[in-house]
């Protein structure tokens, strides 16, 4: 007998189950957080040597102009988000903002990124926890931190959320006790003995304009969050003002976090060749403005700020790769994957966290140059795809429309392909590589463009 208990799977009048899908339950400051933390609070700790040293000094300028660079794109992104909140991010914009082939070209690279993020902050983690405590090794540090990101990734996208706002409380605690230990030291008379100074912006005696570009290059880097946030996209309510929204707050409020750090960092040492080890720069100076102590609660702290952006950037990562694997584009039954319980991409984050321990065996430089160049490679194709898809398209050419969807984004895509012509000999080797890797896929995908890439079409 069949039951028909009402509420049972048997009963004609009980509602047909909903398909499996991502879940709209953030909001503009779940957003915010989300993206602060994906562009890392903490993020000077991982370029401030080498790029201090490369500028002459002017880390500070370099921010300031990557941030203008950025500004434009984040602006284009939120646009995209509005007009298709979905899941992809950089993918999903360029495939409706222009072409799908460009589409897969675009998420093929920025892919790189997203998988390379994890491992940055497992270096760093690594790197600072070792230094501080010798007796642990590198890679227990390195494999205890992955265990937590996946942990993390494989529970509802709430949760996501919620450990981000927990940890970027600590790093900004840090921050204003490292502000305020240096102003008592530089007023003591140690490095610059004064916290008023022109030096750490601008120093005309060191300025160059080539390394200063270059610098700017590789500081772009610390910008990547706001692409993270419109991964997020069909995770969110209302995406089309939230995403707008928390890209541009987001990318303003952690460039006066870096602006602040770089400053005081610069008056406490203010010949960056005195720095005795670029990639452990601010364990030296934290030392400086606050002794060992300091030093240890920047290590501590740093600990809490990769994990919570290795666990922002692996649930981005996993959800970018959905989106391709929802469409088709990448083998769908792994990457298109939802576990019913959590309604998370849990094969992605499974993905990714292997290729983590992998890469965390390399150098902190090679895999920063990686990031950047898929990086600027698809903030580039997103300005462009947000100039075709509202002015050419939807022909919204009136009064500030034309600045909105035109010059906006043209102007954000003509810096950013400059600066992505100033990265390093390095950066396009590998990125070259990988992007012809895409290419062959897609030609391979396409049968040389005989057959469409395929598209999902279901509701999101």
């Amino acid at each position: 007998m069949v039951d028909v208990t009402p509420g049972t799977a048997a009963d004609p009048t009980a509602p047909a189950p909903g398909p499996i899908g991502l879940k709209r339950v953030l909001n503009t400051r779940d957003l915010i957080v989300y993206g602060i933390m994906m562009m890392f609070p903490l993020a000077p700790v991982a370029v401030y040597g080498a790029v201090q040293q490369q500028t002459g000094g002017h880390l500070f300028l370099a921010y300031l102009i990557a941030m203008v660079a950025m500004l434009f794109t984040a602006l284009s992104y939120g646009a995209m988000a509005g007009a298709f909140p979905r899941a992809g991010s950089t993918y999903t914009f360029t495939r409706n903002g222009l072409s799908p082939h460009l589409g897969l070209l675009s998420g093929w690279a920025i892919t790189l990124d997203y998988v390379l993020f994890p491992t940055l902050n497992m270096i760093l983690l690594g790197l600072f926890a070792s230094a501080q405590w010798p007796s642990i090794h590198y890679w227990w540090w390195v494999v205890a931190a992955v265990i937590v990101v996946t942990f993390f990734n494989l529970r509802e996208v709430r949760w996501l959320a919620r450990i981000s706002a927990v940890l970027l409380l600590v790093s900004l605690v840090v921050i204003a006790w490292f502000i305020g230990a240096a102003v008592h030291t530089l007023n003591g008379g140690t490095g610059a003995g004064t916290v008023f100074s022109m030096k750490p912006i601008f120093h005309a005696a060191s300025f160059r304009w080539s390394p200063l570009f270059a610098g700017t290059a590789v500081a772009c880097f610390s910008f990547l969050g706001f692409d993270a946030i419109s991964t997020l996209a069909e995770e969110t309510k209302r995406p089309a003002r939230a995403v707008s929204l928390a890209t541009v707050s987001s990318l303003l409020l952690i460039t006066g976090l870096f602006l602040v750090q770089v400053y005081f960092s610069a008056l406490l040492i203010p010949n960056a060749d005195k720095l005795t080890n670029p990639n452990t720069a601010f364990y030296q100076i934290f030392g400086v403005a606050g002794g060992s102590t300091l030093s240890t609660v920047l290590t501590v702290a740093l600990i809490a700020a990769c994990l919570a952006n290795a666990i922002a950037s692996l649930g981005g990562a996993s959800r970018l790769l959905y989106g391709m694997g929802r469409d088709g584009v990448i083998p769908k039954k792994v990457f298109g994957y939802l576990w019913p319980k959590s309604q998370t991409p849990v094969l992605n984050v499974m993905l990714i966290a292997v290729l983590t321990l992998i890469g965390a065996g390399r150098n902190l430089n090679q895999i920063i140059n990686m990031i950047n160049f898929g990086a600027l490679l698809a903030f580039f194709l997103v300005n462009i795809s947000m100039a075709n898809h509202f002015f050419v398209r939807e022909h919204r050419r009136t009064g500030f429309q034309a600045v909105r969807y035109l010059i906006a984004p043209v102007l954000g895509a003509g810096v950013i392909i400059w600066l992505w012509f100033h990265l390093s000999h390095s950066a396009w080797e590998v990125g070259g590589t990988w992007l012809g890797l895409g290419i062959i896929y897609m030609l391979f995908k396409t049968n040389f463009f005989r057959k469409p890439l395929p598209e999902f079409t279901g509701q999101v």
